[in-house]
C-alpha cells in the first residue's frame, strides 16, 4: 500500500493486490466518507454497509470474500480470489469446515481468472455466478463448508453438455481431491450424485466412481436430508450407469465389491 498527503490535508491511499491484478484507491465522498474504490471496475467500492444477517449467511464458508457495492445503483457484489481451497483433515474435529487457502502454482496455472465476482440478488438470498467456472467454484466452496442444501440449490447452475475448459475441469476435480478429507456424509453422496446427473450428457470424467457414490447413498438413505434426496427419475438415470453385475468388466477395473454392486442392483430393481 502506498499513501500520499494532498494539499487539503486528506490522505490518498492506494491498495494494490498484485496476485489479483486489482488496485483500490481511497476517495473522500461529498459526505466526507473515505471509501476504497476499485481502479479496475467503475464506481465499485469496498463496503461494510451491506453486512446484514442475510449477507453474512451468504458469505459463510467464503473466508476470503470481499464485499463490494456499486456507487450509483447500490448493488452488492462479492469478490472472491480464486485461491486453492483445502479442507484439511482434523482428527479431533471430524466434520470441520475450516479452509486453508493455498497459493498452489499448478492450480493457478490452470485457472484463467485470479478472482470471481458474484452479484448478490436484491432479495439478499443468493449469489449469482456469471460463468460456469465461477459457478463451479462457488459450488466447491459450499461443498467444502458442508452446506449440502446450498450445494443442491446450485447444482442446476453447473449443468453442462459441452466439453469443459481446463479451468472448469480443475475446479470439478477438486470436489473429490485427496488434498482434503473425503466427505462420506449421507448428504455428500447425494450432492455428488446430483452433480453427476446434471452432467450425464457432458463429455467429462467425474472425479468419483458413480457406483461407489450410489451404493453409499443407498446404504445411508435413511439419513439423507429431504432437500438433498434424489428424485425417482434421477435415481433411475444414474443407476442405469452403475455397475450392477459382478460380470461387468468395470467390476474388476473399478475394484468394486459384490456388496456395493448388489446395493445398486437391488435399488434399481
Amino acid at each position: 500500500a502506498a499513501a500520499a498527503a494532498k494539499a487539503d490535508g486528506s490522505t490518498l491511499a492506494l491498495v494494490q493486490c498484485p496476485r489479483l491484478k486489482l488496485s483500490f484507491e481511497a476517495r473522500r465522498t461529498d459526505e466526507g466518507i473515505v471509501r476504497l474504490y476499485s481502479l479496475d471496475h467503475a464506481d465499485i467500492f469496498v463496503t461494510n454497509s451491506g453486512r446484514f444477517a442475510s449477507t453474512e449467511k451468504l458469505l459463510g464458508g467464503i473466508p476470503h470474500a470481499l464485499l463490494l457495492e456499486h456507487g450509483s445503483t447500490g448493488e452488492l457484489q462479492v469478490l472472491v480470489p480464486a485461491f486453492f481451497p483445502v479442507r484439511p483433515s482434523i482428527g479431533n474435529y471430524p466434520f470441520s469446515t475450516e479452509l486453508v487457502l493455498d497459493r498452489d502454482q499448478k492450480w493457478l496455472d490452470e485457472i484463467d481468472n485470479p478472482y470471481y465476482v458474484y452479484k448478490i440478488h436484491v432479495s439478499l438470498s443468493f449469489l449469482s455466478a456469471s460463468t460456469l467456472a465461477s459457478a463451479l467454484y462457488l459450488l466447491l466452496l459450499r461443498f467444502l463448508h458442508r452446506d449440502y442444501e446450498m450445494v443442491v440449490s446450485l447444482v442446476d447452475t453447473v449443468s453442462s453438455d459441452t466439453p469443459m475448459s481446463k479451468e472448469e475441469k480443475a475446479i470439478l476435480s477438486h470436489l473429490h481431491s485427496n488434498r482434503h478429507d473425503i466427505d462420506h456424509h449421507p448428504d455428500a453422496h447425494a450432492c455428488r450424485l446430483k452433480i453427476s446427473f446434471v452432467m450425464l450428457d457432458a463429455p467429462v470424467q467425474m472425479p468419483w466412481l458413480l457406483t461407489h457414490e450410489m451404493s453409499g447413498y443407498v446404504a445411508k438413505l435413511g439419513q439423507v436430508s429431504a432437500n438433498c434426496r434424489l428424485s425417482a427419475e434421477e435415481e433411475l438415470a444414474l443407476l442405469n450407469r452403475c455397475v450392477v453385475d459382478a460380470a461387468d468388466p468395470q467390476f474388476e477395473k473399478q475394484k468394486l465389491s459384490v456388496h456395493l454392486v448388489l446395493l445398486c442392483k437391488n435399488r434399481r430393481s
